[in-house]
């Protein structure tokens, strides 16, 4: 039988890459984790299902199991650590549990039947979970902040803001001019390098893209790194 005829009666709507849906003709090329959105009597749908692929059925149920093995090796993996000299290196829980949320996420790409997570919880996830996780930052920063300012003054206030704008700005300057990077990419590794989830889902919805989040996850991982050297540095030097 040709191709033709077994995959008569059903037709494509959509073409979908990376949860992106793509224009399509006939001589667009289907890469592997591609999803095709495709309409037609049930016996025709299930037919071209097991010749393309295999059916991805619409689920409001979440992948818990996959979503806690990751969560648990990902807190595993930031636990360990090697010791430069007196200096301990490590990923750090979250940094550990963002390599597992990346390893997931391909595997996701190329394997789309598995790991779902239904947009309502991912809604959850990005805009409630991130409003919390800066509402409990900013009440445990709170009376520290209040305290710097009563014993400094202003020139705290300004000191932190020279320090927390002007690295920004120059790496927003190199990254666009110098090494010619995606905006979208670019805003979201400065994202990173503060380690702010929260500006991430910023950039995020006002670029309406998922883009952001490519220069986000690296850039994440090797600040919190620094991070803790940095301070275990600065405790030796003091000492």
């Amino acid at each position: 039988m040709r191709q033709e005829q077994r995959s008569r009666g059903v037709f494509v709507r959509a073409l979908l890459r990376g949860g992106h849906e793509l224009p399509f003709n006939t001589g667009t090329k289907i890469s592997r984790g591609d999803v095709l959105r495709v309409s037609g009597g049930q016996r025709d749908v299930e037919r071209v299902a097991g010749l393309i692929g295999y059916p991805i059925r619409p689920s409001n149920v979440s992948d818990v199991t996959l979503i806690g093995v990751g969560i648990f090796f990902g807190a595993i993996v930031g636990l360990l650590s090697i010791r430069v000299g007196e200096i301990p290196v490590s990923l750090s829980t979250s940094g550990g549990t963002l390599l597992a949320g990346l390893i997931s996420g391909w595997l996701r790409s190329v394997h789309p039947n598995f790991g779902n997570i239904p947009g309502p919880g991912l809604w959850v996830f990005n805009n409630v979970g991130l409003s919390m996780f800066a509402a409990v930052v900013a009440i445990q920063a709170g009376p520290q902040f209040l305290q710097g300012l009563r014993d400094d003054g202003v020139t705290l206030f300004v000191a932190g803001l020279i320090v927390a704008i002007i690295p920004m700005l120059f790496a927003v300057l190199m990254g666009k001019y110098l090494f010619r990077m995606h905006p979208g990419i670019l805003l979201g590794a400065c994202a990173g390098a503060r380690a702010s989830s929260v500006a991430l889902s910023v950039i995020e919805d006002a670029a309406n893209s998922r883009v952001p989040a490519l220069g986000f996850t690296v850039c994440f991982a090797v600040s919190n790194t620094l991070l803790t050297i940095g301070g275990v540095v600065i405790v030796l030097l003091l000492q």
